[in-house]
């Protein structure tokens, strides 16, 4: 859970760049696109819940992969 949408968008990227494969993560993927679709604010806990698994968060990244990139 993370309290604002920058924490889980700075979240989204550092868990894509952490297995050294990838350097740039916004510019290999559309990750606002993954942050939009993986997480979902509430209000009842005060921030941003993750909605996927493991596997349904690299299933979006591999989504969200950037054709130019």
């Amino acid at each position: 859970m993370y309290s604002t949408r920058n924490e889980a968008h700075a979240a989204t990227i550092r868990a894509i760049e952490a297995g050294g494969g990838v350097q740039d993560a916004e510019t290999e993927y559309d990750v606002d696109a993954i942050v939009d679709e993986a997480y979902e604010y509430s209000a009842e806990l005060g921030g941003f819940a993750q909605l996927v698994d493991t596997d349904g968060f690299w299933e979006l990244v591999a989504k969200h992969a950037k054709a130019d990139a």
